[in-house]
């Protein structure tokens, strides 16, 4: 076992999750509150929506042919939304988007639909 050279005071606290002072506690129990309020007024489900990929090319350094699928694919999302959302095809694209932003991926706002609903 590697033992911390340093005194308590100045090691990294890691482990229990809790926040330094009473004070900063009390927010992030807050905000998990807040948060679990909010994902109760959400249903969750699966979400059928095509894609494509930005970044892929092929052997000369341009984008893969479309016509040939090469880009496009389709997948099911398991995840919660607002329920005034589930027959808006584009606030559902909108939405797998936000889910994770850097992930190279433009949903088509057409064709995004709710598959089944889990709750």
């Amino acid at each position: 076992m590697v033992r911390s050279t340093k005194p308590p005071e100045e090691r990294r606290r890691s482990g229990s999750g809790r926040a330094s002072t009473s004070e900063k506690e009390a927010e992030r129990r807050a905000k998990i509150r807040k948060a679990a309020l909010l994902r109760k007024k959400k249903v969750h489900v699966i979400v059928r929506a095509g894609y494509r990929n930005t970044g892929r090319t092929g052997k000369d350094g341009r984008n893969l042919s479309n016509q040939y699928g090469w880009n496009y694919n389709f997948r099911d999302h398991f995840t919660r939304i607002d329920p005034k959302i589930a027959n808006d095809e584009a606030a559902l694209a909108r939405h797998l988007g936000n889910l994770s932003a850097n992930r190279h991926r433009q949903y088509f706002p057409r064709g995004a639909r709710v598959v089944e609903y889990l709750d």
